[in-house]
């Protein structure tokens, strides 16, 4: 975690950073920052802006990969950031008042060479679970209730054409939820694929980030704000028994 404060503000980072012990400058950062105007705390959260990012060698622009011109690859992973929701009047006494916290879920992607399509879906592997302070102490501490609205069986669809240097960008987002009315979701949703193959020569990963809005029929809306990261079975470590 890194903090700069000046006199027009603060800026406070949160960073991940995994590398080859082998090769240093083999490696791959992800996080998420925060700026904010003078003279706010840093809980006070909701005054700044905020943005998330990912980065390493295998993502650089300017070595693209060399994607398949044909077939399938299917990516699975992960997902992780901030859920936001407030709560509209089916929600009663709870009705204009907003919960926060950090959420995480299993991610899953397809990629179609053919048409150079990428689709996806956060929540449909499984639930998407809390996770309070995981990654976001101290703006999400460690300890804080969860929010009456959990965000287990929201499910987030996405789709997007990716260009010949394996990146994408659009807006093509659905959010569904079995109990609850969404009347409109948009946002944004954009990412890259890596330069380096798996065993079957698709790229080996693909990571991006998501800003997602929603609102319901009695008024409440939410939002999910996150990155993720997700592999192609083929460079998938199974775990030791």
């Amino acid at each position: 975690m890194l903090a700069d404060n000046h006199y027009d503000g603060r800026v406070f980072l949160y960073a991940l950073v995994d590398w080859n012990d082998a090769d240093p400058t083999d490696y791959l950062s992800a996080g998420w920052w925060l700026l904010y105007p003078p003279d706010v705390p840093i809980w006070k959260f909701e005054a700044a802006a905020r943005g998330v990012f990912l980065d390493g060698p295998e993502l650089d622009p300017a070595n693209p990969p060399d994607l398949p011109l044909a077939g399938t690859a299917t990516y699975v992973g992960g997902m992780g950031g901030l859920y936001s929701y407030n709560y509209g009047r089916a929600w009663g006494a709870l009705a204009e008042s907003t919960d926060v916290t950090e959420f995480s879920g299993p991610v899953s992607l397809i990629a179609d060479f053919d048409r150079k399509r990428l689709t996806g879906c956060l929540g449909c592997l499984g639930p998407i679970e809390t996770a309070p302070g995981r990654h976001l102490a101290p703006v999400v501490p460690w300890g804080v209730d969860d929010p009456t609205a959990l965000p287990a069986d929201y499910d987030v669809r996405f789709e997007a054409s990716f260009d010949a240097s394996g990146a994408f960008e659009d807006t093509a987002i659905a959010v569904a939820h079995p109990d609850r009315n969404i009347v409109s979701s948009a946002g944004t949703w954009q990412g890259q694929f890596s330069n380096v193959p798996d065993g079957d020569g698709s790229p080996r990963r693909v990571v991006g980030s998501t800003d997602v809005l929603f609102a319901e029929e009695d008024g409440s809306h939410g939002r999910f704000t996150g990155i993720f990261d997700a592999l192609t079975p083929a460079t998938i470590t199974p775990p030791e028994r």
